[in-house]
């Protein structure tokens, strides 16, 4: 256990002793990674002044011991496929002319996030007017376009 001043510690965080107080009281009740006690030497009357110690508990010493009882679940429920069962989805969008059936764009992104929460990253491929680039293969069209 450390003793600490805690206007100074307030003072140095921008924060004021009731917001300190709140963000200690829930790092020791709610997330369990701190031990606080507090000693009041002085208990003749008027006299607030209170020593405050603090220390780590084994979940800050080693965090690899933390586990959480529901893990979150960043964006929402992941999509599987319905037929292996597997997260590892991408969304493929292509922009096609309808008059002449070449392809404009392409645009493909992962659906879920990785193990680690990460974004999914874009692949864009960008076709500049009617001639579809190297990557991609221009179509004709399944029917001729009617006038």
């Amino acid at each position: 256990m450390v003793s600490i001043e805690s206007w100074k510690v307030c003072k140095q965080a921008g924060q004021s002793k009731e917001t300190f107080l709140k963000n200690l009281a829930y790092c020791t009740e709610q997330l369990g990674i701190l031990r606080k006690q507090v000693e009041r030497p002085g208990l003749a009357a008027g006299d607030f002044s209170a020593t405050l110690s603090i220390g780590v508990t084994d979940l800050l010493a080693h965090p690899e011991k933390y586990t959480v009882a529901t893990p979150r679940q960043h964006g929402g429920l992941r999509q599987i496929c319905p037929h292996c069962q597997s997260d590892r989805l991408k969304k493929h969008v292509i922009i096609v002319c309808q008059e002449c059936g070449a392809i404009i764009s392409e645009h493909a992104s992962e659906v879920n996030p990785d193990a680690r929460g990460n974004l999914p990253r874009d692949e864009n491929h960008e076709t500049q007017g009617q001639v579809a680039d190297e990557s991609v293969e221009a179509q004709e069209p399944a029917t001729p376009p009617s006038r």
